[in-house]
């Protein structure tokens, strides 16, 4: 079944290739993952959704904001599969069919070797090329975004967070943690703004929103709970004495004072009809501030930075939804702050996905690779291990990009074996383990029905 010699010389005949492919498949993963910027891929998202192309991008804006989200859209939906199915496909036909068509499989099955090593052989060696090709673009994936961004071997740290660590002579660690240091220094607020590239009373609201957001992790840490609970129902840390002082704690006051802030949160949640109400008269305030500024209302939330200063704006805006201009800027910050605290999200790289999306691709080309081997097994001559190994995995690749250009084309991916490697169902938490099963299942059975073809077939020696 396995043979040290036939797998050595095929190992030299094409390491270089090999080395070759993976090189540009890593260099290009490492680009991606080091231009990575949340405020630009936040921008191209709303930019992308406002456009024509919002509804051929689809659910997957909804992570493009992300660096796996980026990823994902990007390298692993083209040159991820691209680049090494050429490998796949060149390497494949010279295995088994570009070798009987020169005539020097008759010279290695000359010898004692029987025809089931050779093939298991050359089997072992295409699958061991594609499995640590992969395997270095993930760990040289990893280690380059903890470079770049952090969060993989420690925490990720935005750019206001590393300036004001340094200004404030405090460790990133210790300042992640009292945000309340940066607030309490006009000059780090400033710098913190500049940092993050926006204005220094939108970087005052998004530092309360993040203080506010980490005293809801520590309280429901204390209560066991996920945050996300105790942030639906706030209600759960007003029960509980070790929970509110701890959050206390992250916001730098009492547990009096918390407690206070809390109950205004449950206040402000506890009438659906009421925020609903509310709601409707911020968008018909939105509206009229539109009109105003004489932009798209539609375009409204990229410009939300330049309607809390306009006053003309503001103006029009109170005198159509009934809310006074300063509750009404108050809800405008707000917004903004929360923007700043989704692209902080966006550095958070997520190891466990990023290892499932690489063992997606893995299989994918695993069964992508037994299509090219079974071709290469089957027939002699090159001109046919070529047509087929070749033109059934480009064809499934040119199938799946044809039917995420329009819904009415959506259809084409149930005959592509490439829509069984969905990346964004991974970043989502979605459904893919049955995906997973199937590419695997299809590569063992045409990895062994090519081997058996090659064993029982005659050969022109």
């Amino acid at each position: 079944m396995f043979n040290k010699t036939i797998f050595k010389q095929t190992f030299k005949s094409n390491y270089p290739l090999w080395i070759i492919f993976t090189v540009v498949m890593t260099a290009v993963s490492c680009l991606f993952i080091i231009v990575y910027d949340p405020k630009t891929m936040a921008g191209m998202s709303e930019m992308l959704s406002n456009s024509g192309m919002g509804d051929i991008v689809g659910d997957r804006l909804a992570t493009m904001t992300s660096i796996l989200g980026l990823l994902s859209n990007s390298f692993y939906a083209m040159v991820g599969i691209v680049l090494p199915l050429i490998y796949i496909i060149i390497t494949a036909n010279s295995l088994i069919a570009s070798q009987v068509d020169r005539g020097s499989m008759a010279y290695t099955l000359s010898t004692p070797i029987k025809r089931t090593t050779v093939v298991g052989t050359q089997a072992i060696y295409l699958i061991l090329a594609i499995l640590s090709m992969v395997t270095v673009v993930t760990g040289v994936g990893m280690v380059t975004a903890e470079v770049a961004h952090g969060g993989v071997f420690s925490e990720a740290r935005t750019a206001d967070i590393k300036v004001n660590a340094e200004y404030l002579n405090v460790s990133e660690d210790k300042l992640e943690n009292r945000l309340y240091l940066i607030l309490d220094d006009e000059t780090a607020v400033k710098k913190g703004a500049d940092a993050r590239d926006i204005d220094q009373e939108t970087y005052k609201a998004y530092l309360n929103a993040k203080m506010m957001d980490e005293a809801f992790t520590a309280s429901a840490d204390k209560l066991d709970k996920k945050k996300a609970s105790v942030k639906k129902d706030p209600a759960l840390i007003l029960k509980n004495e070790e929970a509110l002082t701890a959050g206390a704690k992250v916001m730098d006051s009492s547990k009096e004072q918390y407690q206070a802030l809390l109950q205004q949160t449950v206040a402000a949640n506890a009438s659906e009809e009421q925020a609903q109400a509310l709601q409707e008269k911020m968008m018909k305030g939105m509206a009229a501030a539109a009109k105003s500024m004489n932009i798209d209302t539609e375009k409204m939330q990229e410009n939300m930075d330049k309607l809390k200063d306009d006053d003309t704006a503001l103006t029009a805006a109170e005198k159509a939804s009934g809310i006074p201009k300063a509750q009404f800027k108050q809800a405008i910050l707000q917004q903004l702050a929360q923007q700043e605290l989704s692209m902080d999200d966006g550095f958070d790289f997520n190891v466990k996905k990023y290892v499932l999306i690489n063992l997606g691709l893995f299989l994918l080309l695993f069964a992508l690779s037994s299509i090219s081997f079974a071709a290469s097994s089957i027939f002699n001559l090159t001109k046919y291990s070529m047509m087929f190994g070749a033109g059934i995995p480009i064809t499934f690749f040119l199938l799946k990009m044809i039917s995420e250009t329009s819904t009415d084309l959506e259809s084409l991916k149930y005959f592509s074996l490439n829509s069984l490697f969905d990346a964004e169902a991974i970043i989502s938490n979605g459904d893919y383990v049955l995906n997973f099963v199937i590419l695997a299942v299809v590569g063992i059975v045409l990895y062994v029905t090519g081997s058996e073809w090659f064993k029982r077939k005659d050969l022109p020696l």
